[in-house]
């Protein structure tokens, strides 16, 4: 907002509180008094500000790039501090209607038993296992009334006890996940980490131009998106250009298709991902418990990573520039190229953490999974992962 724009939006005999300066520079909040005569102007400068512009999608993904230069130029001129610019940009509201309504998936429920005369109360765990959707009590006792009919009165209570609480937790989850990163980038800057250059991915030209910088991303990876970029920018969009152009990617040897829509590949070289697990165990060692959320509603031991910094330089570019020209290929009927939207998180298994994760599907349009921990202890692979097929349909034998 200029201030010429300002003062032609304010309407006579009223207030307007806004930035006022060019996008991306350092700014005033200012209250823009217009006189009844239509003329008469007050501005009353106050705080300084950065006003990011929110366009079209596309726009802003094409400003990612930038953004670390943008947060310089403005922290240079004394307007914000760097933890306080990172969480400016990034993940988009978590406001989807589907994220607050839908897929609860339930595992277990944990039952208070009254015990009989004389006996004290006890304690049970009735299974579950479904993905549930819940808008109120009132429309999931009418929706789900033969199961609660199964788990009873103890049972029905707890699981609507249980499906308010990660309602709750899900409409708070903007909030309190700027307030967790404000907190864990303050205290923890990410140049004081012990691998400050995780938190960075090249960009594809960087990426496939410069072979004597370190890699973070694998060769074969690198080379697979840059084919996908060449083949959207010379098909057409109708489902038969699209097709063509998904056969011809995949003929590339670096993609092998396991199954129905399930394709496997390189992503990360071997060193970047023994560096990305060590700083995911340091910052599990350091983080303090009041500063750690749950990877998700499954599982208990991992790091939400958009939390500890690696949202803007790692996982945006990512998806902006990696996964979505892949995606809109491989997946054009499921918005494979219209992505703008992720959670990026790590999860680990062991005896003493979680030790498996029940059958569930995903909450997205896409999943990438990566291997970080390539061997055990014993030199023994890790990071199994089995699909079960479509939901509703028979699973594969």
């Amino acid at each position: 907002a200029t201030h010429c724009n300002t003062l032609q939006c304010t309407a006579t005999h009223c207030k307007q509180v806004c930035p006022i300066g060019d996008a991306d520079q350092p700014q005033r909040l200012c209250a823009v008094d217009k006189g009844v005569d239509g003329k008469t102007v007050t501005v009353k400068e106050t705080i300084k500000v950065m006003y990011v512009p929110m366009t079209s999608l596309h726009h802003q993904h094409l400003r990612a790039a930038d953004w670390h230069a943008v947060v310089s130029r403005c922290e240079k001129n004394g307007v914000v501090s760097a933890a306080q610019a990172v969480i400016s940009v990034g993940q988009l509201p978590l406001d989807c209607q589907c994220f607050l309504e839908n897929n609860y998936f339930v595992d277990w429920v944990a039952v208070q038993e009254p015990g009989s005369a004389g006996e004290e109360a006890f304690s049970s765990q009735i299974l579950i296992g479904q993905h549930l959707a819940f808008v109120s009590e009132a429309c999931f006792r009418k929706e789900q009334k033969e199961l609660l009919e199964y788990l009873g009165t103890s049972g029905s209570m707890a699981l609507i006890a249980h499906l308010q609480r990660e309602k709750a937790t899900r409409s708070a989850m903007d909030m309190s996940w700027i307030k967790r990163k404000q907190h864990i980038l303050q205290q923890y800057p990410l140049n004081s980490r012990p691998c400050p250059g995780v938190y960075r991915l090249p960009l594809p030209h960087n990426a496939a131009a410069d072979k004597d910088m370190p890699q973070s991303l694998h060769s074969a990876f690198i080379d697979l998106t840059m084919l996908a970029r060449k083949h959207l920018a010379t098909t057409n969009t109708d489902d038969k250009s699209m097709s063509a152009a998904r056969d011809r990617l995949l003929l590339c040897p670096y993609i092998k298709q396991i199954a129905s829509n399930i394709f496997t590949f390189p992503v990360f070289t071997e060193e970047f991902s023994r560096q990305v697990m060590a700083e995911v165990d340091h910052l599990k060692d350091h983080l303090p418990e009041s500063l750690k959320s749950r990877p998700n509603s499954m599982n208990n031991h991992g790091v939400l990573l958009d939390e500890v910094g690696f949202t803007e330089g790692f996982s945006d570019v990512l998806l902006d520039q990696y996964i979505r020209p892949m995606s809109a290929l491989l997946y054009p009927e499921n918005g494979g190229g219209t992505l703008d939207h992720h959670r990026c998180f790590t999860v680990q298994y062991a005896q003493d953490k979680d030790v498996s994760l029940a059958t569930h599907f995903d909450n997205a349009e896409v999943t990438l999974n990566i291997n970080l921990s390539l061997t055990d202890m014993q030199g023994q692979q890790n990071g199994d992962l089995f699909f079960h097929g479509k939901q509703g349909e028979p699973r594969p034998q």
